[in-house]
C-alpha cells in the first residue's frame, strides 16, 4: 500500500514536471557579440580558406538591418587551373552597420550554410561605415586680462564640444602667423575646457585657435579657426591716465564739510574762512593776518600758516612785442633755437624776450610751454602767473593751466589756484598732477576733507604723484 502511494506520487511529480517543461517556451536566441570594424568607405573582403584548390565558389551575403534579411551581394567562381583568392569589393551606399557573411562551395559538393533571415552567424563580419568627419559644434576662446607690464604671453580660456558617434581623438592647434601654419598645442577629449598659455607675436597679439578631430574610421577635418586677440600688457603711463579717469572730474571735486570744532577749539580760526574767496584771501594765506575778532570779545585768532614765500611781482618784461606780424614755421624756427640757446646758457631774460616774440607764431604752444618751464625753474613764479594769465584762449591749454595753478599756489594764492586748476580736463596728461596741486590748494585753504579725499585717491598709484600724495595724506 505504501509502495503504491509512493509510486503514485512519483508518477504525479513526473507528470507535472513534464507538463511544465512542455509549457515553457525556449529562450530567444541572442545575437553573437561581434566586435565591429569601423571603416570610412570601400573595403576588400576575402574568404577564409585553408586550401584554395578545393574552393569552387565564394558567395558573399550582406545584411544592413541587423540580420533580418540577407542579400547575395556577389558570387565569385575560382578557376581550378589558376586559383586566385576571391575578394569581395564592398562599396557601402551610406553610413551604417553592415554584417557580411561568406559561404564557400567546395569542389566535392559540400557547401557552407547561407545566413538565414532573423539570424546572425557567429562568423559574420560587422563593418560600421562612418564616412563623415567629426564636427566641432562649439568652440569658444577668450583671452584673460594681462596685468603684468612685462608679460610676453597670455592665458586663453577654451571651451569646446565635438560631435561624432565614433570619436577617437582631437588636438587643439594654434597659429600665430594668420593661419599660414598651425602647431599642436594640447590633446583634448570630445568635450571639455582648458587654459592655454599663448606667446604674444607682435604688437597686435592676434592668434588663431582650431581643433583637429579624428574618428575611429580615420576621418578628420579641422574646425573653423577662432580668432583671439591677446590683450596688451598694461602701459605704466596709460595706467596713470586710467587711474586719473577713475577720479571724479576736477570740476566735480567739491570741498566736503569738516566736522564742527569742539568747544575747546573755539578760539582756533576756521581754516578756510579767511582764504576761501577773493585775492585778499590768498594774500592772507601767504602771511598777512586777516583773522576776525569773535563777537564775544575773544582775542583774535592766530593767522594761517604761510603757504609760500615767493615774491608776488617780477621785474621782468612779460608783454610780447607790439605790432608784430605772424611768424610762419620757417621764420619762427631760428628764433626758437636762439631762445633755447640763451636759456641753456643761463640768460633767462634774453631767452624770455625771444619766447615772447614767438607768442604770435606757428610754434607758439611750444614756446609758451618752454618759457613757463624756464621761469618756474628760475623761481620766478610771478612771471609764470602773469604770462599764463595774459595768454589768449587758444594758448591756454592744460599744461599752461597746471603751470599757472602751481605758480599761484607758490605765490600764496590758493583760492586763485583752485579756480585755475578746476579747468584742467580730467582725461588730460596733466590731470593727475593738477589734482595733486588742487589738493595742496585745498589744504592751504583749510578744506581738509576735500584735500584728504584727493590724496587718498592719488596715493593708489605708483608714480611720483602717488608718493607725494602718500606723504601729504599723512599730514
Amino acid at each position: 500500500m505504501t509502495s503504491r502511494t509512493v509510486l503514485t506520487a512519483t508518477l504525479l511529480s513526473l507528470a507535472v514536471a513534464g507538463w511544465t517543461m512542455e509549457a515553457t517556451p525556449a529562450p530567444a536566441q541572442q545575437p553573437p557579440v561581434i566586435k565591429p570594424t569601423i571603416v570610412a568607405g570601400e573595403q576588400s573582403i576575402a574568404i577564409d580558406a585553408v586550401d584554395l584548390k578545393q574552393v569552387a565558389k565564394a558567395r558573399f551575403f550582406v545584411s544592413q538591418d541587423q540580420g533580418k534579411t540577407w542579400t547575395l551581394a556577389q558570387e565569385i567562381t575560382v578557376d581550378p587551373a589558376n586559383p586566385q583568392m576571391p575578394k569581395f569589393a564592398f562599396k557601402p551606399q551610406s553610413d551604417g552597420a553592415y554584417y557580411i557573411v561568406t559561404a564557400i562551395v567546395h569542389r566535392d559538393g559540400t557547401t557552407e550554410p547561407e545566413p538565414k533571415a532573423n539570424s546572425i552567424p557567429a562568423k559574420a563580419l560587422l563593418l560600421v561605415v562612418d564616412a563623415s568627419a567629426p564636427v566641432v559644434s562649439m568652440l569658444e576662446a577668450v583671452a584673460e586680462p594681462v596685468t603684468d607690464p612685462a608679460a610676453t604671453s597670455a592665458v586663453v580660456d577654451v571651451n569646446w564640444v565635438i560631435t561624432d558617434a565614433n570619436f577617437a581623438s582631437a588636438t587643439l592647434e594654434i597659429s600665430t602667423d594668420g593661419g599660414a601654419t598651425f602647431v599642436s598645442a594640447q590633446a583634448i577629449a570630445a568635450t571639455g575646457s582648458t587654459k592655454l598659455t599663448a606667446a604674444r607675436n607682435g604688437k597686435d597679439g592676434a592668434l588663431l585657435i582650431r581643433i583637429l578631430a579624428k574618428d575611429a574610421a580615420g576621418n578628420q577635418a579641422p574646425s573653423l579657426a577662432k580668432t583671439v586677440i591677446l590683450p596688451q600688457p598694461p602701459d605704466p603711463e596709460k595706467a596713470l591716465v586710467v587711474a586719473v579717469s577713475s577720479l571724479p572730474t576736477l570740476a566735480e571735486v567739491q570741498p566736503l564739510p569738516d566736522a564742527p570744532a569742539k568747544p575747546a577749539d573755539a578760539a582756533a580760526p576756521a581754516a578756510g574762512t579767511a582764504a576761501a574767496g577773493t585775492a585778499a584771501a590768498g594774500t592772507a594765506a601767504a602771511g598777512t593776518s586777516t583773522a576776525a575778532t569773535p563777537a564775544t570779545g575773544a582775542p583774535a585768532a592766530a593767522p594761517a600758516a604761510p603757504v609760500a614765500t615767493a615774491p608776488t611781482t617780477t621785474k621782468r618784461t612779460l608783454t610780447p612785442p607790439a605790432n608784430t606780424t605772424f611768424l610762419a614755421a620757417a621764420a619762427a624756427a631760428p628764433i626758437l633755437d636762439e631762445a633755447r640757446s640763451l636759456r641753456d646758457a643761463g640768460d633767462v631774460d634774453g631767452a624770455l624776450s625771444r619766447y615772447l616774440r614767438l607768442h604770435d607764431s606757428a610754434v607758439a604752444p611750444t614756446a609758451v610751454d618752454e618759457e613757463l618751464a624756464m621761469l618756474s625753474t628760475a623761481g620766478d613764479q610771478a612771471a609764470v602767473a602773469g604770462i599764463a594769465g595774459d595768454l589768449p584762449p587758444e594758448l591756454r591749454g592744460d599744461a599752461v593751466r597746471l603751470a599757472q595753478g602751481k605758480a599761484l599756489l607758490a605765490l600764496g594764492r590758493p583760492a586763485d589756484a583752485e579756480t585755475t586748476l578746476l579747468r584742467v580736463r580730467a582725461g588730460s596728461d596733466e590731470a593727475r598732477e593738477a589734482t595733486l596741486t588742487l589738493g595742496k590748494a585745498y589744504l592751504a585753504l583749510g578744506k581738509t576733507a576735500a584735500s584728504t579725499r584727493i590724496f587718498e585717491k592719488l596715493a593708489k598709484g605708483d608714480d611720483a604723484v602717488a608718493q607725494e600724495a602718500k606723504l601729504l595724506r599723512g599730514k
